[in-house]
């Protein structure tokens, strides 16, 4: 792996060679890779996620796992628990709490991850899980906020005494976290409990799949009028052998349609459909860019409101790799590629973003994996134990703008942090006001 060197790091390289050089010192402490990803087992978006085949499944009700210390989850080397913190229930639900890093991936996800759940033009957080509701053969989490927003969760629980904790550590892509990538052989000790975990909602769900992803325009309209040109809109892509890019160009802009159910009633969006050409782009470059000039095929669009946001979404051929419109190959018939209108700060402003529309009653099976207290905890000592030595490795291959970049984010989720919780003391703790006689 190439090591990247700016003109300090040079200078500072030379000082250190010298000093040894001059107390006689020859030997030099080698940096240790990284392990390679090809060495962990059902890797991959196109693997099925969370099939610990040789773990032994432990049969128990879902809504136990929560109960006590509850649920563990790790994304990379930031852990974060959630539990139920009364058994009394109230309305048959149980009260929970999520204690996390803020500004953390945390929790259960929603789809294959989201930053916000789009509801009338806004991106709402789900941050909060406040109810635990047992359903059956399932929980529903119940999340805080006027608008509704649940999520159906089920676990497998399994045994994972002995085996290796790194293979256990998973990004919502299915690939190795960093922290597995340089930890050890260690192992779960007993009594250690994964849990693979399954999530449906029973309504569609528009996401919002990252926070600083944008489109450049203001409109559907717009963002259709801007790529019926040479230049084609650059899809997301996953990882993989064989993957190859796709954009999509309009044939025409789209026009926004209205409609009356009757004489007297007020004139209302019309629902669209149409077709967008799909085109094979190229890799690596910072503008899209056309493969070859023909078009291998076509995609359907469809204009409409979701939960009152303005929406379009795309379906796709059983021909097209569901790698190249960013989706997993588990997860290709339970999400759908969109775009939605998010409201701005400005006044009646408006932004597209890119999005995901993940359809009501369809499964999806996270690629990260839930955790006892017992198996969290050797999670935690094998991270604190690979610490030096990803440490290590970042410093010597970590670019000076890199790692400035770091540094600033750290800076401003301490802040953030610090907010949160003067907002959160301020707001148990009110000031008292007294009235004038």
């Amino acid at each position: 792996m190439s090591v990247l060197l700016t003109r300090r790091t040079l200078l500072g390289s030379m000082s250190a060679a010298a000093a040894l050089w001059l107390t006689g010192c020859a030997t030099n402490q080698p940096v240790e890779e990284p392990a390679k990803p090809a060495t962990f087992t059902h890797l991959g978006p196109r693997a099925a996620p969370a099939t610990p085949t040789l773990a032994k499944r432990i049969p128990m009700p879902v809504v136990d796992a929560f109960k006590g210390d509850g649920v563990f989850f790790f994304a990379d080397d930031e852990g974060a628990q959630f539990r139920i913190t009364d058994l009394i229930r109230e309305n048959n639900a149980y009260p929970v709490v999520e204690d996390y890093r803020f500004g953390k991936p945390h929790g259960f996800t929603w789809g294959s991850g989201a930053v916000g759940v789009m509801r009338d033009g806004q991106r709402l957080p789900p941050e909060k899980p406040i109810l635990l509701r047992p359903e059956g053969d399932h929980v529903v989490i119940v999340f805080d906020g006027s608008k509704h927003m649940e999520l159906h969760v089920t676990l497998e629980a399994y045994d994972v005494s002995n085996h290796e904790i790194r293979d256990y550590l998973r990004t919502r892509g299915n690939m190795p976290t960093n922290a597995a990538l340089f930890m050890g052989e260690e192992r779960f000790p007993e009594g250690s409990i994964a849990y693979a975990t399954t999530l449906w909602v029973k309504q569609n769900e528009l996401l919002a799949t990252s926070a600083t992803a944008f489109t450049g325009s203001d409109t559907i309209e717009a963002f259709s009028q801007r790529f019926t040109k040479e230049t084609p809109y650059c899809l997301n892509v996953l990882p993989g052998n064989g993957v190859q890019p796709i954009g999509l160009r309009f044939t025409k802009a789209i026009q926004k349609k209205t409609v009356r159910k009757n004489r007297r009633s007020h004139p209302v969006e019309a629902e669209q459909t149409g077709h967008v050409k799909v085109y094979q782009t190229k890799p690596g470059t910072i503008f899209c860019q056309r493969k070859t000039p023909d078009a291998i095929g076509e995609a359907q669009w469809h204009l409409h409101y979701v939960n009152g946001t303005r929406t379009l979404t795309f379906t796709f051929s059983d021909q097209i790799d569901p790698l190249s419109i960013g989706l997993m190959t588990a997860n290709q018939t339970n999400l759908l590629p969109a775009f939605a209108e998010e409201k701005t700060d400005k006044r009646n402003g408006r932004r597209v973003i890119p999005a995901i529309l993940w359809l009501k009653d369809r499964p999806i099976r996270d690629s990260q994996y839930r955790f006892n207290k017992t198996a969290a905890k050797a999670i935690a000592d094998a991270i604190k134990a690979s610490r030096p030595k990803r440490e290590a490795w970042e410093q010597a291959n970590e670019s000076e703008v890199t790692r400035r970049a770091r540094a600033l984010q750290a800076r401003k989720a301490a802040t953030a942090e610090a907010k949160r919780a003067k907002a959160t003391k301020a707001k148990q703790h009110p000031k008292r006001t007294t009235q004038r006689q």
